[in-house]
This record gives C-alpha cells, sequence and structure tokens, in this order.
C-alpha cells in the first residue's frame, strides 16, 4: 500500500540521515567503536568489584581525562535495608565546568553482569557517553557545564546511581540528564522513559534529535514490569531526564554472547548523533518542567511531538465526543439501507468475527506449542509464528463471513465500508476511554486514528467510493503510529520472556496480534469492503485459505526454537555445604526438560523436578526459571573459595563488639545468624528471611563487618554461616558438564556457592 511505502521512505530517510550528519557534529563512530570492544571484548565481564571493574575504571577515567574533564572518583559503601543488600561502588565522574553552573548530565554503567561482557548493557551506553562527551568539550560551544557519570553497581540493585545522588555536586549542579541502558544491540536506541514531568531535554530532543525514536506508551509497559535502570534513581534529583535503550535483538541480554559484534553499526551511529544533537539543543534552552506525565511520539523516526497531559486529555474528549457525533450519523445511514435487523446483525456478526479470529490464533498457537513440545517454539522465529497465527485468525474471519453470508436477506448484516466505521468507531471510542483511564500516555495510539475517522468520515456524503478514500488516509495514520511500533514490541515481549525465564500464557501473542489488528484491520478492511456478499462456490476460496494456512504453518514449523543467536536461558549451579559436607547441582530453565544432550543430564547423576528449597546450613535462594531440577554431588575437598574469621570484645554496655573478617576470591558473600538471632547494630544491611538475620555484599573482598550483639559471640557463631558466590563452576567438578554446557543453541549462567563455618581466630579481645 501506499501509506506503507511512504512510511518505509521515511525510515530509510531517517537511517540515512544520521550517516550523513555525524562527521558535522565532530563525532568519531571510530573511537566510539573501540571503547565498546575494548570494555565487552578486551576486559570482558566485568561485575562489581571484580579486578575488570576496576580495569573498565580505570579505561574510562583515562579516556575522559585525555578528552578534558576534570575526573573524580566516588567511592563509597552503598546499603538497601529492604534488600538486606550492601554493595561497595567506585563511580567516573568527569565535570567540564561551562559558563552557567548548571550541568547537564551524560548518564551510563560501566559494570557488567558475571555472565557476560555487556556490550549493549552497557558498554554501548558507556560509549555514547565518552564520545559525545568529547565531542561536545571540542566543539567548545557549551554554556552549562557538563558531566559525564558512568556508574559502578548498576547491575547490583542500581547502587552506583544511589550513591551519586547524594554527592553534592550532582545534587546541586545537575539539571538535565540523558540516562543510556540497553537490552538490545540493534534498532535505533528508543526513548522509553522522561521526566519528572514535560521538561526540556524531552522538548529538545523532539525538536532537534536527527532520527527521533520513541513513544511513551514504552512509558506505560516499562513501569509495569519488574525492571528498573539508573534512571529511577537519577530522576530522584529533581532534575529532568531522558532514558534511551535499543530493544532490537534483545535475545543475548545478561548472557555471553552480548558480545561487540553484536551492536549494530546504525544503532550506534544513531544513539552518537541523537545525544549530540539533543544535547546541543537543550544547552540553549531554559531549563525547567511542567507536572505530569507529557505525551510524545515520532513519526517514521522523521519528526517527534510532544504535548502535555492537558492537551492529551481534550484531544481524546474532542476526539472520542466527534467520533460519538459520526458514529449516530452512520447508525441513520445504516437504518436506511438495511432496517433494523440488518443493522442489528452487523455489529453482531463482527463481534463474532473477532472472537472467532482470536480463538483460532490462539488454538494454532496452543498447537504449535503442543505438537513441536517446546513452550516458546516461536521464540526465535517470532515473524514466521506471527504469520501463523495471522493466517488462522483471518481464517476464522472468513468462515464467520461465508456463514453470515447464507443468512436470510432480511437478516443480512449492512456491508459497505460506511459499515465497517459504524462498527469501528464505538471500539475506538471504548478503548480510547480506557487508555485514557488506565495509560493516558498511550492513548494518542487511537486518538489521532479516531480523530482522523470522525474528521474525514463526513466528507464522504455518504458514498462508499469516499469512504474508501477516507479509510486509506487513516489506514496511512495508524500505519504510521503503529505498524513499527507493534513490530518492535512483539520482538521485544518474546526476548523479554526469554529473559525473564518466564513462559509466556498462550494467549499473549494473539493478544498483542490482535491490539494490532483492532487499529490496522477496520480501515484496510473498509478499504476493499463489497456492497454484497461472495456467492458461488465455496470450493475455490476454502482452497486457498487451507494452502494459506498449510504454508505459514510449515513456514513456522520447520523454524528452530533456539538458534545461536538466539538461543535457550538455562542456569547451572553447584552448591557445596562445608559444614554438612554435602553437595548438589542445580539447573533451571523455562523449558520443562532436563537433558540436552544424550544421557538426559552431566554427570551420571540421579537428578529430579523440584520446588523447594535447598537443604544447607543457611537459606539459599533458588536460581530463576520456572522449572527447577537438583542432583547430589561429590563436595569438591579441593574448593576453597575462602575463609571467615571473627574476634570480639565485650563492650562497657555489656553487649559485645565483633568483628568478622571474609577474605575470598569471591563475586558475592552472604551472612546468616542462627535462627532467632538479630545484631543490635551492623555494618552490613540485613533483613530476618526464614527466621534468620541475613545480609549479603557485593564489591571488594576481603571485607570487615562489624556486629553488635546481646549474646555470647561464641554461642552465636557457632552457628553462624557465609555464603561465598562466584562465577563459573569448580573445575574439577564442571568437567564432567563441558558437553553439556557447550551445546550451541543453549546459553548457561553459572555459579558456584559453598557454604561455610565462622571460624575464631586466636580468641576474643579483652574478656
Amino acid at each position: 500500500m501506499l501509506a506503507g511505502r511512504i512510511a518505509a521512505l521515511l525510515a530509510c530517510v531517517a537511517i540515512l540521515a544520521p550517516a550523513c550528519g555525524s562527521s558535522d557534529l565532530g563525532l568519531d563512530e571510530g573511537r566510539a567503536r573501540a571503547h565498546i570492544n575494548t570494555l565487552a571484548g578486551t576486559i570482558g565481564r566485568r561485575p562489581v568489584g571484580s579486578a575488570a571493574n576496576a580495569r573498565a575504571r580505570e579505561y574510562i577515567v583515562d579516556d575522559l581525562t585525555r578528552a578534558g574533564f576534570i575526573v573524580r572518583l566516588q567511592e563509597t559503601d552503598v546499603s538497601d535495608d529492604r534488600a538486606g543488600l550492601t554493595a561497595h561502588v567506585v563511580n567516573v565522574m568527569g565535570w567540564h565546568d561551562g559558563r552557567v553552573r548548571d550541568a547537564i548530565a551524560l548518564a551510563s554503567h560501566y559494570d557488567s553482569v558475571p555472565d557476560g561482557p555487556g556490550a549493549s548493557d552497557d558498554a554501548l551506553g558507556v560509549a555514547t557517553c565518552l564520545e559525545a562527551g568529547r565531542a561536545l568539550l571540542a566543539a567548545g560551544s557549551l554554556q552549562h557545564s557538563l558531566l559525564v557519570l558512568v556508574t559502578d553497581g548498576e547491575e547490583a540493585g542500581l547502587r552506583g546511581a544511589r550513591a551519586a545522588v547524594t554527592d553534592p555536586d550532582v545534587g546541586t549542579r545537575v539539571r538535565a540528564f540523558l540516562n543510556f541502558d540497553g537490552t538490545g544491540a540493534a534498532g535505533s536506541p528508543v526513548l522509553f522513559e522522561v521526566g519528572p514531568g514535560r521538561g526540556a531535554p524531552l522538548d529538545a530532543w523532539a525538536r532537534a534529535a536527527a532520527a527521533p525514536t520513541g513513544a511513551s506508551f514504552g512509558y506505560e509497559i516499562f513501569r509495569r514490569l519488574p525492571n528498573d535502570t539508573d534512571f529511577t534513581v537519577l530522576k530522584t534529583l529533581g532534575a529532568s531526564g531522558l532514558n534511551f535503550a535499543p530493544v532490537d535483538e534483545s535475545y543475548a541480554y545478561h548472557t555471553d554472547r552480548d558480545r561487540p559484534d553484536r551492536v549494530q553499526p546504525a544503532t550506534l551511529r544513531r544513539e552518537l548523533v541523537n545525544t549530540v544533537t539533543t544535547v546541543r539543543a537543550l544547552d540553549r534552552q531554559v531549563f525547567g518542567s511542567d507536572a505530569g506525565t507529557p505525551t510524545y511520539f515520532d513519526i517514521a523516526h522523521v519528526r517527534a511531538f510532544v504535548y502535555g497531559p492537558d492537551a492529551t486529555r481534550w484531544i481524546a474528549i474532542v476526539a472520542g465526543a466527534a467520533g460519538s457525533a459520526i458514529w449516530i450519523w452512520l447508525a441513520a445511514l445504516g437504518w436506511r439501507a438495511r432496517g433494523g435487523a440488518g443493522i442489528a446483525m452487523t455489529p453482531v456478526t463482527s463481534l463474532l468475527s473477532v472472537v472467532v479470529a482470536f480463538a483460532a490464533a490462539v488454538a494454532a498457537a496452543w498447537l504449535m506449542r503442543a505438537v513441536r513440545g517446546e513452550l516458546m517454539p516461536w521464540y526465535a522465529s517470532p515473524g514466521r509464528f506471527c504469520l501463523w497465527l495471522i493466517a488462522a485468525g483471518l481464517a476464522g474471519r472468513w468462515i464467520v463471513s461465508r456463514v453470515a453470508g447464507t443468512l436470510p436477506e432480511r437478516w443480512q448484516p449492512w456491508r459497505s465500508p460506511l459499515a465497517v466505521w459504524f462498527v469501528t468507531l464505538p471500539v475506538w471510542i471504548g478503548l480510547l476511554a480506557f487508555l485514557q483511564a488506565q495509560a493516558p500516555a498511550a492513548s494518542f495510539l487511537v486518538a489521532w486514528p479516531l480523530l482522523a475517522a470522525a474528521v474525514l468520515l463526513p466528507c464522504t456524503r455518504g458514498s462508499s467510493a469516499g469512504a474508501r478514500a477516507t479509510s486509506f488516509v487513516v489506514f496511512g495514520v495508524v500505519v504510521l503510529l503503529w505498524l513499527d511500533n507493534i513490530a518492535r514490541l512483539v520482538r521485544f515481549v518474546v526476548a523479554l520472556f526469554g529473559w525473564m525465564n518466564v513462559v509466556p500464557p498462550i494467549w499473549l501473542l494473539p493478544a498483542l496480534l490482535a491490539a494490532g489488528g483492532i487499529m490496522l484491520g477496520p480501515p484496510l478492511l473498509a478499504m476493499f469492503s463489497r456492497r454484497a456478499p461472495a456467492r458461488g462456490s465455496m470450493a475455490g476460496p476454502a482452497a486457498a485459505v487451507s494452502v494459506v494456512l498449510v504454508v505459514t504453518s510449515a513456514f513456522s514449523w520447520f523454524a528452530p526454537a533456539y538458534t545461536r543467536d538466539r538461543p535457550e536461558r538455562r542456569t547451572v549451579r553447584f552448591v557445596q555445604d562445608d559444614i554438612q559436607h554435602k553437595a548438589w547441582w542445580e539447573v533451571t530453565g523455562s523449558e520443562p526438560r532436563l537433558g540436552l544432550a544424550a544421557g538426559g543430564g552431566p554427570g551420571g547423576a540421579e537428578w529430579s523436578q523440584v520446588t523447594g528449597a535447598l537443604p544447607a546450613s543457611m537459606p539459599i535462594s533458588p536460581p530463576a526459571g520456572k522449572f527447577l531440577f537438583r542432583a547430589a554431588a561429590a563436595p569438591q575437598p579441593d574448593l576453597a573459595m575462602g575463609t571467615a574469621q571473627a574476634v570480639w570484645s565485650r563492650a562497657a554496655d555489656g553487649v559485645f563488639d565483633v568483628e568478622l573478617t571474609i577474605a575470598a576470591r569471591a563475586l558475592g558473600i552472604g551472612l546468616a545468624l542462627p535462627a532467632g538471632v538479630e545484631p543490635r547494630a551492623s555494618t552490613l544491611a540485613g533483613v530476618s528471611r526464614g527466621g534468620r538475620w541475613t545480609a549479603r555484599y557485593v564489591g571488594l573482598l576481603p571485607v570487615h563487618v562489624r556486629l553488635r550483639l546481646d549474646r555470647d559471640p561464641a554461642d552465636v557463631l557457632r552457628d553462624t554461616t557465609v555464603q561465598l558466590s562466584a562465577a563459573g563452576l569448580p573445575d574439577s567438578a564442571g568437567a564432567q558438564l563441558r558437553p553439556w554446557l557447550e551445546i550451541p543453541e543453549v546459553t548457561w549462567g553459572a555459579r558456584t556457592e559453598i557454604v561455610i563455618p565462622v571460624l575464631p581466630q586466636s580468641g576474643p579481645r579483652g574478656r
């Protein structure tokens, strides 16, 4: 269709425009690519507290210094009493003082998860901050001060950002910020969160970004997910900010496949160019913000629009009122054309078509899952699967249409392009009212198509030809607002359930396609609607429908469920309890199977599917995953990951001061006191779980933990346990799993956990 071609042309222009303008902005994409290669390639995995984390920090400091920034490190412990977690973080702050003291901040994080090198999460964001910051300084035209803030410990619960907002300079000077994170490595980086309110950064992005990509409905989705970014913390400064992330190809997120070569050149280019053009425009503005959640969206990555909550509300009211008035006019036309029976049957048959189409799509999804055996057989090829679902839905609608055509003439529904709008307008009005009440930032998706239909339909004067022309224009509006967004959303949701290790309900993808169909389907149907039902033999059309179903089902059936680039995610863990002298294997995933190779599992162990926690000497949370398998293992006598030793003294008020020193080769530690014991004070944040006070720590080791206890430490420490956590598996135990772990269509998260006792040193002090 012409509207689709126009949208594709505009998208191509948007792709080429940044490529033409990046050199004019002083950007060097090669330097940015080198940053990604160094952080996620040469250095690799860099979890908080690791030696690789320190090397990444040194690299960032050197680059900022060479670019002309005044660099300062913020090193501190950050505690979360609710989670019982303490993290030691080192943030990097590169300052450049402008003529105006108020600062614009470019923010990202340099740590990664232990299981992956973090090219998209977040070497891409760091590279954007470093190169955009360098280019902005080199141009020498900034009025405001500029801060490049690269936080530590984002993957440990946003600890670096929580420390950054306590810094006096950050708290008093930052008035606007752009945060960069990512789950994907392809497509345009999406602006998915803004705030607080409608601020100067959003207006600058909409006015000046070279290839704006983003829509406020993304925020309505993101705020309902169990995920956060540093943006969540940074916006508590009161500054207004923008949160960007590429989301296409999110299959490698938090895995060993998140390598530098996956980051697409166009994605890096767009993020760099949009950042510099937005900051330059922002630098010329007066900072400020309006309350309320704004509405914003782009059109084919060429132009963005922004308006506030009052305008959002009034646009919805006007669209709803106009749509209601036009519906009354259409109802009168339908009454004259078909009478009471025909006009009554029109919404009935339409509703039945929708119900049957959706049920057919759900049945197709169920059938594919049941026959293939995998719970997510569509994971690696969602496009093929969606074609199968669409074909099944259209087949269901066609059947209802043919059955309706056999009704007596008096009960035949009204068939006309105007009849399509007679049925559609109440649906769109109801959907708009729902969105305005529950997710107002997403209501523009319905408000503008509804308003376009309500304004243009009276111009038809009741003619079918005019209605088809109007439907063509409305279809173009819907395509511009929906097609790219719904395709990106489907791709993201499929990957999302994979990296959350959650099995999606069978109706989820049919529901997403139905949402797009409710908007894209009616104008398309109205463009080709006929006055009379199809007559004659059903053999030919039925054969055509059958062929389409067979072809699309085969197309989906023969697509692999998982591939090397879009792998199944699983976690394997070796747990050793040195107190009980026991050990276990645990494997989790989102598919109900253990064996991925001949033999059904590693090491010849006797595996069983379980649901309970490990019977270890201290509470250990199970790894994420719907299906958990466990087997007993032989303890590894050479597995010496660290020690925990304690000394104590009696204080003047009769309590005991205990100093616990934990030295280990580990990513983090856990500490659990005996049941019923809770310290008066602790240098680590702690929380009661399962009747025992527990605390966790990530960061530099060794760590010295200070506790104040009411009871004799000799008794307490006898039953106190320490958990040491490390990435990977012990060499001796992991060797037997190696063939199992090297299947290319599976990516593994691997952990070793060891539970050790606390040992007294030479004895208590000052007794």
